[in-house]
């Protein structure tokens, strides 16, 4: 995770706030954090992105955003990812943040909704991983997302869920 300074936080929130963009407090999880909903227009490279600035410390303060295209009822999830990773993960070796943050998040989504959670998660990772790749992002950081859509993609696998799709799909 790149950290930035307080005036980047600040004045990509006041772009979101001239944009108009909606913002949501969430408690999940033993943790409350905010987040905007942002067009996906912002980062149309990247389906269904999600955003994290931090210097690093909490107490400056954060600004997280996701895409719009993220259905409603998992944008608090998909946010308790980069909230957690960005302020409980830190004494983590890096290749471990996203990884750990994907254990704790799967947690906390509720039955009625995992199954397609999950696959739209592995769908997200494995977009990220080559957007990473072409965005220059840290080697051990790529490391840490592709393990993330190995561990969606075993469960992906271990659940038939892909099979049940096409099936659906058929009909």
């Amino acid at each position: 995770m790149k950290l930035v300074d307080l005036a980047t936080i600040e004045n990509v929130r006041e772009y979101f706030l001239e944009k108009g963009y909606p913002q949501f407090t969430v408690e999940l999880g033993g943790e409350r954090f905010k987040y905007f909903e942002v067009s996906q227009s912002e980062e149309p490279r990247l389906p269904k992105f999600a955003t994290m600035l931090t210097t690093g410390k909490e107490q400056d303060g954060y600004l997280a955003g996701v895409a719009d295209t993220v259905d409603k009822k998992f944008q608090p999830y998909w946010m308790f990812h980069e909230f957690y990773e960005a302020f409980r993960t830190q004494n983590l070796e890096i290749t471990e943040q996203c990884p750990t943050s994907l254990k704790r998040e799967l947690i906390l989504v509720p039955k009625e909704i995992k199954k397609d959670y999950i696959l739209q998660r592995r769908e997200f990772f494995e977009k990220l991983v080559p957007y990473a790749i072409n965005n220059n992002y840290p080697q051990r950081e790529i490391y840490g997302f592709g393990k993330s859509y190995d561990h969606l993609d075993r469960i992906v696998r271990k659940l038939g869920l892909e099979q049940k799709q096409l099936s659906q799909m058929q009909e």
